[in-house]
């Protein structure tokens, strides 16, 4: 029984010392695959009804899209946009339109599966007029592989501390595997937030749209609303009134905020008048000549 008490905490040391390196240590080889056989393929990296996958190929990117459309109606665009990223398999994650008189304009953020980014951009090119296009694609294998490499250490490490919970039998020992347990579970749910975060960047791409309805040429001559004018005359000279009103606040509000300052001035200003007054009438008798008729 005692030679059992010894040899739990060394064991425990042991399995954290070993598996606490095997996660600080990065993966150097980024192209060694790393699927499992199936049925045993944790959560976090099962992704059905892809098809082919970057993870498959080996090569995980992120890949980003700005464009800029001059289009002749905004709604029917967006409708357009909409249904061409669901044809794709993608969704609309952001969708916004203003419908000012002048220089109407919408924005569209479409999510869109990785193998169908440039073909969905060859689709935005044929609802309007391109002004700006740029796209970007941003490697992130390493970060990837890394990502996952942790979780799998993280996770044989929790099965391993769960061996020796069970192996405890004093409280003192339960205690301080549990704490252990704790962190390591907590742990593997962080990077796996991470990771699933990661894997839903690189499997389905972004596009940002923005969109300028075409400024149409006038047909007729535009009447004048006469009372529309006088009443946005109107508001204008309230708004004008109001204006010099708050500025005239501002202006007392300011004065009274100085006057003390100006009263100590004043003081200052009346306790050396007198010898101001004394070195002036000094420096005048020193300038004046002597009186030679004496």
């Amino acid at each position: 029984m005692v030679l059992k008490r010894i040899i739990l905490p060394i064991l425990l040391v042991f399995f954290l010392a070993v598996f606490s390196y095997g996660c600080a240590t990065p993966s150097l080889e980024p192209e060694v695959d790393r699927a499992l056989p199936d049925g045993e393929r944790p959560e976090y990296v099962e992704e059905p009804g892809r098809g082919e996958s970057p993870v498959e190929e080996g090569i995980h990117k992120i890949s980003r899209a700005e464009v800029n459309l001059e289009v002749e109606d905004l709604e029917d665009s967006l409708s357009r946009l909409e249904e061409k990223a669901r044809d794709m398999g993608g969704f609309v994650s952001y969708s916004s339109i203003n419908k000012r008189e002048r220089d109407p304009s919408a924005q569209v953020t479409l999510r869109i599966p990785e193998d169908k980014f440039y073909n969905m951009l060859e689709e935005i090119e044929k609802i309007g007029e391109v002004e700006h296009r740029s796209t970007s694609e941003e490697d992130v294998t390493r970060r990837y592989i890394d990502l996952e490499a942790r979780i799998d250490n993280l996770t044989a490490q929790e099965e391993r501390l769960t061996e020796i919970l069970q192996m405890a039998e004093t409280v003192e020992e339960v205690l301080s595997v549990e704490r252990e347990l704790e962190r390591v579970r907590g742990e593997i749910e962080s990077l796996t937030g991470e990771f699933n975060y990661l894997r839903s960047q690189v499997s389905m791409a972004t596009i940002n749209i923005r969109l300028r309805e075409r400024a149409l040429a006038a047909t007729g001559v535009t009447s004048i609303d006469f009372r529309d004018m006088f009443t946005r005359g109107y508001y204008a000279l309230i708004d004008s009134i109001n204006a010099l009103i708050l500025f005239a606040r501002g202006v007392f509000i300011l004065a009274m905020g100085s006057l003390p300052y100006i009263i100590l001035l004043a003081i200052l200003l009346l306790i050396l008048r007198k010898p101001y007054r004394a070195i002036k009438e000094k420096r005048q008798r020193g300038k004046t000549p002597p009186d030679k008729s004496s």
